[in-house]
């Protein structure tokens, strides 16, 4: 439906006659082109009907008449004093408007109350006109009668009604941002730029008009960032700046300043660094040189910033110096970090604290301002990069928990315990800063000060302790080697894709900034605290020399990562190690195979290097490994582990069989062998190798409890994979009772963990209700644990009591459970890709397709998939090929078969990707659903053809065990056969699935063995023999009765079948 009209403007008024002759000139000129007679109409009527006749002209583009009374036309109003241009815009004509500009018949004639063309538009948010306007080069300064530029009227809040219902009131100013934010959803669902641009712009508006500058900018900046227009680029860009000065206007009382386009010269700027820091890279300038200079350049853009907001409020009530700190620190400042910076102040009272505090404020605009602050709302639209410190290194800290404005004396207790350890992460940061501006003498007192308070002796019940910096080294190391360690996690082991930041540098940074803050280095760089290591010999030469060139190689990685991403991400991939199209892979970092080499290299220096901080934390400071250590790990195991993290399986498992083969007695090597056979589907050749690795720690004179109790928990998770549930238990209830003994009463994570993977066994045997209870108690202990902190491990039990709800049959609590644990991860990694995000994505999809609700099974599918290609690349990964599977699936109920059969043959081609010619129960599964895809679209000769090569693979992996996949896939061939119309055959097949879950379940009523009692019903129905139909169908629905109740639909479909068959007989 076409826009009603903006304003009452008219194109028609009461008249009295006059003769022609007795027109203005430049009517009588119209009339003349256009044919007029104006004899009869009064000066008024004569004006009206030229300008009806002149805007209708405009509209049909009739040019050439037009192009000869320019002049004339741009006289004409209506009766309420509008300009023709003014005319179109109340009218929303945009043809019009763009006419009258473009031949400059009107531009910027103002109406009665001395309004511009561009107030108009603004005033009536008509975005096209505003656009057009703009390019013409409207001016957003000039002010009208009241003394309002058209820029004021933009910020201003329309009244508006909800999209969804006209007849509603009025929205309130919440419920308008969200009904904006769901248009600006919707408009980028469909690549509408400008009704995205728009959306953002008006999401920013209210803020602003609730005084909350730095979201409203974080709005405006998204917007700025999707507009493609250089003239509304420049609006939006004033709009930026204009905020600025409101803030100084309305919170500082400072003089407005005129905006004078800094913003964009600052990002202009920022280009020119970034470029001459390409440059160097491409050159092949040392990577020292190049930090040194991007931080240089960081240091001066920022100071710039700071001289600007200073000027803007006035002078500083009392001397200052600006701190900086982390990487600016360090002087490894990369193309798109942030900045952490201190305020240090001489005196410290209301008044400088109020200046200082409006000072950061300020700053925190002015950096947004740049464009490249990461705003959860716009995800993916704002790059990050040049923004200051998400997590409190900045001077307003964290509310309510403390600021980073004060004298050197005050921030120097932050390093006090035990407040430097809850806070650990700023107070390491503010243990080392460097001069950024202001007074340097403020700066020197500071670190006199830290220096003083580190050196302090820690006092408990009267007794003199450690000095507080080794504490507190300690206590870092010991953070930072549970949270870098290379690899060593099952969750990391999983991801594949490479963090450079997190897995690489954090790794060797965080190990030597807690080892200078032992030592007391006053070194700035990373690389002069490898030197004073080695001139301390605290390390050997050669291994600082290897550490200095392992670094050189990571800071080369995370630069050439936020090149090309032009962005502070650092995730790279190997392109060569999977064959997905190109066009899954765009936007990705594809690394070559020397940056592939470059990265084992890496790892065979990062795994010793961890490993000798570990002995250094757990001898208290008198760890030997570092003496002496290259940091080099030579050995097959190192190698072994660096194969395994770039998915090159084969390569992984040789180097473990080489280390054991150098010695039979390596219960390390036997560990990684035992994973790298479970992670190939060789679950038997794993529990041979484990068991030897019990065997060995049985044997050694020095037993080591939770080497052996992690031994048995492995077993039962290979005997897992075997689908030997019980045997599982055996092992995982060994496992518990010894980690028992290891940490007695105590809460503790290998306790929960235990309890986790029995209740996975429990379920697996169907005892849903068991499983239930064994995950109640680890979720009770986890949160014993962590309290009320959010951890992955709560959310993990969270879904695993999800899928178990499941399994009774109760897919709505399961929702419920699985929608905490995805609640828990998202607040952890926000909107970060994550495997634990994608897995429970995936569980959501699972317990929304037992509700019926296939539709919206896909939709938490397709989440799930896009996660795991983030994650994985190009690369064939289980969890992408799990994740094609289960849309295969999820596609079939809705009845889209050969959409189905499209995902599942995508599944099944990576699961041969990934494991070859060895059988796998993924590859298993595959080839059971697409014989049901198959079967489904009446093909049941084909459908048999894969049920058989799944029983055959099943048959190859589980022997002669009896197995649940076994038994479905003989439950599926006889449907088949029955679909066939060989009801005989099919009874075959059913006895046998039958024999197969007794073996399973024992004497135990199951769903599973209720459905093969309701399939031999059926089958035994077809041939004609109605008493033995009637004896499975009641054996089957007195089990279901049983199992999963009367209301659930398989019980109601057995029961419908078995009363039909009674009524016949």
């Amino acid at each position: 439906m076409q826009a009603p009209p903006i304003g009452s403007g008219s194109l028609v008024g009461n008249h009295h006659e006059i003769s022609s002759s007795e027109q203005p000139e430049n009517l009588q000129k119209i009339a003349r082109v256009f044919g007029l007679h104006l004899q009869s109409l009064s000066q008024e009527g004569a004006n009206q009907h030229c300008f009806m006749h002149i805007f209708e002209a405009v509209e049909r583009g009739e040019w050439t008449k037009l192009n000869t009374i320019v002049e004339e036309a741009g006289t004409l109003r209506d009766k309420e004093g509008n300009t023709l241009l003014i005319q179109a815009l109340h009218r929303r004509n945009i043809t019009v408007v763009q006419g009258l500009l473009t031949h400059q018949i009107s531009f910027n004639e103002r109406d009665l109350k001395s309004n511009t063309p561009l107030h108009i538009a603004a005033e009536a948010r008509y975005l096209d006109g505003v656009r057009v306007l703009l390019d013409h080069g409207a001016d957003l300064f000039e002010t009208n009668s009241k003394g309002i530029t058209p820029l004021d009227l933009s910020f201003e809040i329309e009244e508006k009604i909800s999209v969804s219902n006209n007849n509603s009131p009025a929205l309130s100013i919440d419920q308008l941002a969200d009904d904006y934010y769901k248009t600006f959803l919707d408009a980028r669902s469909q690549q509408d730029i400008p009704t995205q641009v728009h959306s953002l712009e008006k999401l920013g508006d209210i803020p602003l008009s609730k005084s909350q500058y730095s979201q409203a900018l974080k709005f405006y900046n998204a917007a700025l960032a999707l507009e493609k227009s250089e003239s509304y680029s420049a609006y939006l860009f004033k709009k930026l700046e204009q905020v600025e000065m409101l803030f100084l206007t309305r919170e500082c009382n400072a003089k407005p300043q005129s905006c004078t386009g800094y913003t964009r010269s600052h990002r202009q700027a920022l280009v020119k660094i970034r470029e001459r820091a390409s440059e160097m890279l491409e050159s092949d300038r040392p990577i020292e040189e190049i930090l040194k200079f991007v931080t240089q350049a960081y240091k001066n853009r920022f100071s710039l910033i700071v001289f600007e907001a200073v000027e803007a409020l006035g002078e500083p009530p009392t001397s200052y110096a600006l701190m900086g700190l982390g990487s600016m620190a360090r002087g490894e400042m990369c193309p798109y970090s942030d900045l952490e910076y201190a305020i240090l102040i001489k005196e410290e009272n209301l008044t400088t604290l109020g200046y200082f505090r409006l000072l950061s404020q300020l700053l925190e605009l002015k950096i947004i301002n740049i464009g490249e602050t990461g705003f959860e709302p716009t995800s993916g639209i704002t790059p990050s990069g040049f923004s200051l410190d998400s997590g409190g290194n900045t001077p307003q800290g964290i509310p309510n928990l403390y600021e980073l404005i004060a004298t050197p004396s005050r921030l120097a207790r932050f390093q006090q315990l035990p407040f430097g350890n809850d806070c650990f992460i700023m107070a390491n940061a503010m243990s080392h800063g460097c001069y950024l501006l202001g007074d340097q003498s403020l700066i020197k007192e500071y670190q006199i000060k830290v220096q003083k308070v580190l050196d302090e002796r820690t006092e408990s019940f009267g007794l003199i302790g450690s000095r507080v910096r080794h504490e507190r080294s300690l206590f870092l190391l010991q953070d930072h080697i549970d949270d870098f360690k290379p690899d060593l996690s099952n969750t990391k082991e999983r991801e594949r894709g490479f963090g450079v930041k997190r897995e690489l540098y954090r790794p060797f940074q965080a190990i030597l900034g807690a080892l200078r803050l032992y030592y007391g280095f006053q070194t700035t760089s990373t690389m002069e605290t490898i030197k004073s290591l080695e001139s301390k010999r605290i390390i050997s030469h050669e291994g600082a020399q290897r550490l200095c060139n392992v670094m050189r190689k990571v800071f080369t990685l995370r630069l050439q990562a936020h090149l090309f991403y032009h962005d502070e991400k650092e995730i790279l991939y190997h392109p060569k190690v999977g064959q997905l199209t190109d066009e899954e892979a765009v936007g990705l970092f594809p690394i070559s195979d020397d940056q592939a080499n470059t990265l084992i290299e890496i790892y065979k220096s990062l795994f010793p290097f961890h490993e000798a901080a570990k002995d250094f934390v757990e001898n208290k400071g008198k760890g030997s490994l570092f003496v002496k250590n290259p940091f080099y790990g030579e050995d097959f195991a190192t190698q072994g582990q660096a194969f395994d993290k770039l998915v090159q399986y084969d390569q992984a498992e040789e180097a473990f069989q080489q280390a054991l083969s150098l010695n039979p007695n390596n219960i390390k090597a036997l560990a990684d062998l035992a994973h790298i056979r479970r992670t190939l589907g060789n679950a038997k050749d794993a529990i041979i190798y484990l068991e030897e690795r019990l065997r060995i720690l049985k044997d050694s004179p020095k037993q080591n409890s939770e080497d052996m109790a992690m031994t048995l928990g492995n077993l039962g998770g290979a005997w897992e994979d075997l689908g030997e549930a019980d045997k599982a238990i055996e092992y995982y209830e060994q496992d518990l009772a010894m980690t028992k003994q290891i940490y007695g009463q105590k809460p503790h994570p290998s306790v929960a963990i235990t309890l986790c993977n029995l209740g996975w066994d429990w379920d697996g045997l169907g005892e849903a209700s068991k499983a239930i209870e064994y995950f109640e108690e680890s979720l009770a202990m986890k949160k014993q644990i962590y309290g009320e902190k959010t951890h992955p491990d709560v959310a993990t039990t969270l879904n695993n009591l999800g899928l178990a709800w499941e399994g009774l049959g109760q897919a709505s609590k399961a929702i419920e459970y699985c929608e905490q644990s995805l609640a828990i991860y998202k607040q952890i990694y926000g909107q970060k890709p994550h495997l634990s995000v994608a897995t429970t994505l995936n569980n959501l999809a699972l317990a929304w397709d037992a509700l019926g609700e296939a539709s919206k099974a896909i939709e938490y599918y397709e989440q799930s998939l896009a996660m795991n290609k983030q994650i994985y690349g190009q690369k064939p990964h289980p969890f992408v090929a799990t994740t094609l599977n289960n849309l295969g699936e999820a596609w079939k109920d809705l009845g889209e078969t050969s959409k189905a059969i499209e995902y599942l043959e995508q599944s099944l081609a990576m699961n041969k990707q990934i494991y070859g010619q060895k059988p796998h129960l993924s590859v298993a599964r595959t080839l059971n659903n697409l014989g049901l895809a198959w079967d489904a679209l009446g093909e049941a000769s084909k459908a048999i053809k894969y049920y058989e090569q799944s029983l055959a693979m099943n048959k190859q992996i589980y022997g002669q065990k009896p197995h649940l996949s076994v038994a479905t896939t003989l439950n599926n061939l006889g449907l088949a056969w029955k679909n066939l119309g060989e009801a005989s055959k099919a009874i075959k097949y059913y006895e046998q699935s039958l024999a197969v879950n007794k073996q399973i379940y024992g004497q135990k009523p199951h769903s599973e063995i209720a459905t093969t009692l309701n399939n031999l019903g059926t089958a035994w129905e077809a041939l004609g023999e109605a008493s033995n139909a009637i004896e499975y169908f009641s054996r089957s629905y007195q089990m279901l009765l049983e199992t999963v109740g009367p209301d659930h639909p398989n019980t109601q479909i057995v029961k419908e079948s078995l009363d039909a068959l009674t009524k016949k007989l």
